[in-house]
C-alpha cells in the first residue's frame, strides 16, 4: 500500500507547546483522527497526551476542536491521502 499524506495545521496552545504551526505526515494504512492525535501526541513528550486528550475514568476522550478538510470532525473520522487536519484546544471556563 502506497504512504497516506496528511496535512496538519495547529492553532493556539497546541502549536505552542509544539513549536510548530503545521507539519505533513505520512501512514502505511489508513488512520482515523485519534489515532493521528496519539502519534502526535506520543512525539511530544512528555506532556504531549495532555494537548489531545483528558482522562475520563479508564478512557481517554479528545480535548480539542477537529477539523478534517474544513468540516468539524469527530475522532473516529477515518483520514484519507491528501486530506488536511485542524487541530485547536477547546476552552472551558465559568
Amino acid at each position: 500500500m502506497s504512504n497516506i499524506k496528511i496535512k496538519v495545521s495547529y492553532a493556539g496552545r497546541i502549536a505552542d507547546k509544539l513549536g510548530r504551526k503545521a507539519e505533513t505526515l505520512f501512514f502505511h494504512e489508513p488512520v482515523d483522527v485519534r489515532t493521528l492525535m496519539a502519534r502526535i501526541a506520543d512525539s511530544s513528550q512528555p506532556d504531549g497526551e495532555e494537548m489531545f486528550f483528558v482522562k475520563k475514568g479508564s478512557a481517554r476522550k479528545p480535548a480539542v476542536l477537529t477539523a478534517v478538510n474544513g468540516q468539524v470532525a469527530g475522532a473516529d473520522v477515518v483520514l484519507r491521502d491528501g486530506d488536511s487536519v485542524f487541530f485547536v484546544q477547546m476552552v472551558s471556563g465559568g
